[in-house]
């Protein structure tokens, strides 16, 4: 059973990397992404199986500003072979950048004004005691942070863009431009109430202030895919002919 072997290209209209696994049909593939010494698994990629001798994999979760190394690891009979690492040099949008990721590939920019307070909250209960002085707490642990993320956008085309984005209610990625200003590489937030401002009286105005209540969650294990695993080439012929093809539709099979 010989190694397999990656390639990777960037898809920077996109703000992704198309990674091109070569192994024996049959395997397993699972393609690991690691950024400043973390490695996570690329979603999608955790024991995806593999059939022919090229697999097409799509990485959406990229970091600005830092470099990024690719490894595929490939399982068949007991046997377990890894590729030679891949580094890809560090991707730089000119600015922050969010995605929904139930629509990845349409990640839009943003023009971040302030998030400058975060509160780490706690659930804790303090109880008096009679006669004595010092309470009994009863303490769960540190959340992570929540605040008001507020966002620009400067004409109605980047308004709707905005909504589009956010509309769904699923998680939201949040790529910073210089992730070393404090956020994570990147940063996911369920966003709860979005406040829209106009700056202007003025009817013709088309800018708008935005104002978001996020909360900061864990990644997503990787088994939580982009609403691409069940989608095959196959089930869209099954389906209709191929002049009928949408865009989400090949959105959804291609993932890119």
């Amino acid at each position: 059973m010989a190694a397999p072997v990656i390639t990777v290209a960037v898809n920077k209209s996109r703000k992704s990397t198309i990674i091109a696994v070569t192994a024996v049909a049959g395997s397993t593939i699972t393609l690991y992404r690691t950024v400043q010494g973390v490695r996570t698994i690329v979603r999608g990629a955790a024991g995806a199986p593999h059939s022919g001798t090229e697999l097409l994999l799509v990485d959406y979760e990229v970091p600005q500003n830092l470099p990024i190394t690719y490894i595929a690891e490939a399982v068949k009979g007991g046997s377990t072979l890894t590729s030679a690492p891949v580094d890809v040099a560090p991707f730089d949008f000119g600015g922050d950048v969010i995605f929904d990721l139930g629509m990845p590939w349409a990640g839009i920019p943003v023009i971040v004004e302030s998030f400058i307070t975060q509160t780490y909250s706690i659930q804790r209960e303090v109880i008096s005691v009679w006669d004595r002085p010092d309470p009994v707490v009863v303490s769960g642990v540190r959340q992570f942070p929540s605040g008001t993320l507020q966002l620009l956008t400067l004409e109605l085309t980047e308004r709707k863009a905005l909504l589009d984005t956010i509309r769904s209610g699923n998680l939201i990625a949040f790529s910073p431009w210089k992730p070393e200003y404090g956020l994570d590489s990147l940063t996911y937030f369920s966003i709860g109430n979005v406040q829209e401002e106009r700056p202007s009286r003025l009817a013709i105005e088309p800018s708008r202030r935005w104002s978001l209540e996020v909360q900061q969650v864990r990644q997503p294990p990787a088994t939580f895919t982009f609403p691409t695993g069940s989608k095959t080439w196959q089930n869209v012929k099954n389906s209709g002919v191929w002049q009928n093809l949408t865009t989400e539709q090949w959105h959804e099979v291609a993932g890119f």
